[in-house]
């Protein structure tokens, strides 16, 4: 980053800000923290207090999870300055705590913590601190990256803040990490601003904005980057009167970032909250609209989007509701997403009379883009007013899920085997329209299958069921990653036939179900 970042602060000031660079406060690994809850894996602070708010963000990839503590307070020099806590995966798959970081320059009520991000490839953590204050600028926010080195958290360069820091900007309110490159959102400015990592030092690259924007959209709210593509939430943007929320596509040639499209909900509500929280994966945008009406009836319990696309030309694919939607559920607030999975939090969700203990919904898309509810996710050890769900975060089959508010808003964060990535077919022999009706069908699934339960169906175009076989028949038959399906019937040439797999016909071992195939295949 650049010192012009610091004119006008001082030359005290930037030297202070300089030292920085200091090993973060560190716990040697141990499992304290770590305890198991039913079929979670729960994880608090070592030494804890009320109003810590762990778990208010939290962040996962590959075998490190971090954990943001904003009211965190040191017990040195600043009150609920706030914290991150690393947790990593050791060689006998067992989680320990693996370091708590705080920032040595850390401040009362900076926010350090309410954002957070990790990339386990380069091992680095960026922690957003959104309420710090930059030089006379009340508020203006900050955030740091650390990386592991020698077996300890070290801060890497200086602490990021903007060129153009601004008070009430909240700066770092939003963060996102991927190798070199780094975004960090700035509500209250409407301004998302890209760092890149030179080999020693973090410099503000570029900044964006929408291409038309109004003061308070609060453009920035949520980030989310994929490589060069960038998904921007912007909770209380204006559209044809109803100020719902927008979201937006940016992407970048390495210089600048170009805004490649703006995502509105399809059935919005003044103050729905649409944008307030983004995730990105390949070719599809989850965004969550928490304060949205269920089915257009059940008042504010919230609902998530589902776009794909890429480029200029992104889609709405489906609009996800939870199956018990009650009023101010929050269903939304907080969104994550990989491969065919999307994982959904409602926090405010009361749940087997535990006022606001929250909840957490998993929907599955099958392979022609339709998104089920595959499961709901509560603790065993859940009490009123936990907030379950109040920030979430997936990797692959492993979903992490923050309850800020538990045990009197020490808060604690849950690991789940929860969001199982399901079974998928690979290939189909024969293809194309020109085959012998009568040869088997053969299907390649993406990992090893058994069968499940149901009716697999034949269907004629023209006249509806030629043949329904039970999954237990001899006429379906498996091999590893293969099923053969030899129907009994003879079909005829020259007419078009359809085949419909109900879910759950095929499983995993771990029992995740194959979506299953509708009409039209």
């Amino acid at each position: 980053m650049t010192l012009k970042a610091y004119s006008g602060l001082g030359l005290a000031s930037i030297v202070g800000l300089m030292l920085v660079m200091f090993t973060a406060t560190l716990q040697a690994e141990n499992a304290a923290g770590v305890s198991t809850v039913g079929s979670a894996i729960k994880l608090t602070a070592n030494g804890g207090a009320a109003n810590d708010q762990f778990g208010v963000a939290v962040a996962i990839d590959g075998n490190r999870v971090v954990i943001g503590a904003e009211g965190h307070d040191d017990g040195e020099s600043a009150s609920s300055q706030g914290a991150a806590y690393v947790f990593r995966r050791n060689n006998s798959d067992t989680w320990v705590a693996n370091g708590n970081i705080v920032a040595s320059d850390g401040e009362a009520l900076d926010g350090f913590g309410h954002a957070v991000d990790i990339d386990n490839d380069t091992q680095t953590v960026i922690v957003g601190a959104y309420t710090d204050d930059v030089g006379n600028n009340v508020d203006a926010g900050s955030a740091y990256v650390y990386t592991r080195s020698g077996g300890n958290w070290v801060q890497q360069g200086v602490k990021l803040v903007a060129d153009d820091a601004s008070a009430n900007a909240q700066f770092g309110a939003a963060v996102a990490i991927e190798g070199t490159r780094a975004l960090v959102g700035a509500p209250g400015a409407g301004v998302v601003y890209e760092f890149t990592f030179d080999g020693n030092n973090w410099t503000q690259q570029d900044q964006f904005v929408p291409g038309t924007q109004v003061n308070g959209d609060r453009f920035g709210v949520a980030v989310d980057l994929e490589g060069d593509t960038a998904l921007v939430g912007a909770e209380s943007r204006g559209n044809d009167g109803i100020q719902g929320g927008s979201a937006y596509i940016f992407t970048t040639d390495g210089n600048s970032w170009t805004q490649r499209q703006r995502f509105n909900p399809s059935s919005p509500v003044d103050q729905g909250f649409f944008g307030a929280s983004v995730a990105l994966k390949g070719t599809s945008a989850l965004i969550g609209a928490y304060f949205e009406n269920a089915n257009n009836s059940t008042t504010q319990s919230g609902a998530a989007y589902v776009f794909t696309g890429s480029g200029n030309n992104w889609t709405e694919q489906a609009r996800l509701t939870a199956s018990d939607a009650d009023a101010l559920d929050s269903f939304g607030y907080s969104v994550a997403l990989s491969g065919n999975t999307a994982v959904i939090g409602a926090p405010l969700k009361t749940e087997s009379n535990r006022d606001k203990s929250g909840a957490v919904y998993i929907f599955d898309r099958d392979t022609n883009g339709n998104w089920t509810q595959s499961s709901k996710l509560t603790t065993d050890d859940g009490a009123a007013r936990d907030a379950l769900g109040f920030s979430v975060a997936l990797f692959g089959t492993e979903a992490i899920l923050g309850a800020i508010w538990d045990d009197s808003f020490q808060g604690a964060a849950y690991l789940f085997p929860a969001a199982q990535a399901a079974p998928e077919i690979i290939l189909v022999a024969p293809t194309g329209t020109e085959n012998d009706p009568n040869s088997d069908l053969v299907m390649t699934f993406d990992e090893p299958v058994f069968k499940g339960t149901g009716t697999i169906q034949i269907l004629n175009s023209n006249s509806g069921i030629v043949e329904e076989m039970a999954i237990s028949d001899d006429t379906v038959t498996l091999e590893g990653n293969q099923v053969t399906i030899n129907p009994s019937t003879l079909l005829n040439y020259g007419e078009t036939y359809e085949i419909v797999i109900p879910n759950g016909a095929f499983v995993d071992a771990d029992g995740a179900p194959f979506a299953g195939l509708g009409t039209g295949n």
